[in-house]
């Protein structure tokens, strides 16, 4: 069985919705390193969305996701 790892970083735009930056195959520490890099992403504003730029910071998420390859 292998394993996958997601860093999912959610935020709040000017317009007060959310937006999602995920990042697939991450370190299993990725974590550990997201929030001030969540900090540089709304004060340099890298990111503009439909809804805004992105304004504040809601939460961090790691998915881990276990799988077995199948081989045909």
């Amino acid at each position: 069985m292998d394993s996958e790892y997601i860093l999912r970083m959610r935020f709040r735009t000017a317009q007060n919705r959310y937006h999602n930056i995920t990042l697939n195959n991450t370190n299993i520490d990725a974590d550990d390193h997201a929030e001030p890099v969540m900090d540089t992403i709304i004060s340099d504003n890298i990111f503009t969305t439909a809804h805004g730029d992105l304004a504040a910071k809601h939460s961090v998420t790691k998915i881990i996701r276990d799988y077995t390859a199948i081989v045909i």
